[in-house]
């Protein structure tokens, strides 16, 4: 008996010396970096107290990006300070998503500022908008995010993502993470410890001396243009189907998130410029054969520019007999198809090239598919950026974006329009959220209104 107890009492002592010291130890200097205020805060919102009687206001964290991307790449949320529980009266809706829902190139009169305006033209109660988007994030940055968002009760919280699933952080195409090309994207469970781990302050120090533990490495430059193409990710490549399932699972988590928190979760399915932005990249085969497809291909593009639909054609159909199926020739046929009037081929080609361009900073018709799918089985308000943008040929295009998805004035109004006219309509079940208070005929301001109140 004498002898199992001093066993015993020498496998606790190895654990007390092994184990549980160092724990203790590593706790403690975690907790003194903290109380210290050392390395950066990793929340998106922090204390703002620097006014009287402004014990209870937060600032949005101009460091929060830094735990994914280098600090070269100064990527930043929109200046924002609010009181961190709204009046009785305010009512307060919250925009999360990538750099399009951030309101690039011009996030002042961005997303979230013509949704506040027009918000504020159709009622009596004070309203904010915050600004809760991040460029260059996907929905592994924005799950973080909605968790903090909630913090300050939103009634509404609109998720308008889907373009930086590939390209964002742990995406096959990340070019922040620098990783092997042909990695596939970590299991969902992996990707949440290291971003748990990121938080900590002691993961923050260790980061400065080593750039693989912790954040991207803080005093890296922008990528190349040969690095960016190295990244390219084509169409039927199997990592996009775990991109797909991690979209589904941090899409569901942030729909249930807000729905428990009392508010409005409506999901904006992403828009892109269909008819008016060519394709970033076309894979083409290695070889004698990778040399057929790319004279083929400036032979439509010269085509294209003598305004030869019938050579350009022709040309297409004999990539197509060879099975080069290109996202630029899909794209040079659908603008020829739009010139001659032959919309629904002009639409489906158009869509096609989208789907088909290897370096993929627009969600394609299968992840923008998901995200409704997925929205409507959450029970979330719905809405279908794409249809909100279209013009008269049911496309969208320069009218509505400067580039392949960042947004005009004219895109701005529209999408804001679009969602609040559906808070409207659909929100008076919702919890503290009063759509009998906002007057339908003032959600569509004229565009000549509307930059009068901007300004």
């Amino acid at each position: 008996m004498s002898r199992r107890r001093s066993r015993l009492a020498r496998w606790s002592a190895l654990l007390l010396a092994y184990l549980v010291v160092p724990l203790a130890a590593l706790a403690t200097l975690e907790v003194c970096l903290r109380l210290g205020g050392a390395l950066r805060p990793t929340t998106f919102f922090v204390a703002a107290p620097d006014r009287p009687g402004s014990e209870d206001a937060v600032a949005t964290n101009p460091l929060f990006g830094y735990t994914w991307f280098p600090a070269s790449y100064a990527i930043r949320p929109a200046p924002r300070r609010v009181a961190r529980a709204p009046g009785d009266e305010t009512l307060r809706v919250a925009v999360v998503g990538g750099s399009a829902a951030f309101g690039d190139l011009a996030p002042r009169f961005g997303l979230s500022r013509v949704l506040e305006v027009v918000l504020a033209g159709a009622t009596d109660r004070p309203v904010e908008v915050v600004n809760a988007a991040l460029a260059g994030v996907n929905s592994h940055v924005v799950r973080r995010i909605v968790d903090d968002v909630l913090d300050l009760r939103p009634d509404a919280v609109v998720i308008y993502l889907g373009h930086n699933e590939v390209v964002g952080p742990w995406g096959p195409g990340a070019v922040a993470e620098r990783g092997d090309p042909d990695d596939r994207p970590p299991p969902l469970a992996t990707i949440r410890r290291v971003e748990a781990l990121r938080t900590l302050r002691l993961a923050q120090a260790l980061g400065r001396l080593s750039p693989r533990v912790g954040a991207p490495d803080a005093a890296s430059a922008r990528p190349a243009a040969d690095e960016i193409a190295a990244l390219e990710v084509p169409l039927g490549d199997p990592r996009l189907e775990r991109v797909e399932a991690h979209l589904e699972a941090n899409l569901r988590a942030m729909v249930r998130a807000v729905r428990r928190a009392g508010a409005i979760a409506l999901v904006v399915a992403p828009a892109s410029n269909l008819r008016d932005f060519a394709p970033f990249a076309s894979t083409v085969p290695d070889g004698a054969a990778g040399e057929a497809v790319r004279r083929g291909l400036e032979a439509m593009f010269d085509a294209a520019e003598a305004g030869d639909c019938d050579r350009l054609f022709a040309l297409a159909d004999e990539l197509g007999a060879a099975g080069a199926e290109t996202a630029d020739a899909v794209w040079l046929r659908g603008r020829c198809l739009l010139r001659d009037g032959e919309l629904e081929a002009a639409r489906d080609a158009l869509r096609r090239a989208r789907d088909l361009d290897a370096q993929r900073y627009r969600a394609d018709s299968r992840l923008r598919a998901a995200i409704l799918e997925i929205a409507d089985d959450e029970g979330a308000r719905v809405l279908d950026g794409a249809e909100l943008l279209a013009d008269a040929d049911g496309l969208a295009g320069a009218d509505s974006f400067y580039d392949h998805v960042h947004l005009t004035f004219e895109g701005n109004r529209r999408l804001a329009v679009g969602i609040a006219q559906r808070l409207a309509s659909e929100a008076a079940a919702a919890s503290g959220f009063e759509a009998e208070r906002l007057d339908p005929e003032r959600l569509d301001p004229s565009p000549a209104d509307l930059q009068r109140a901007l300004a």
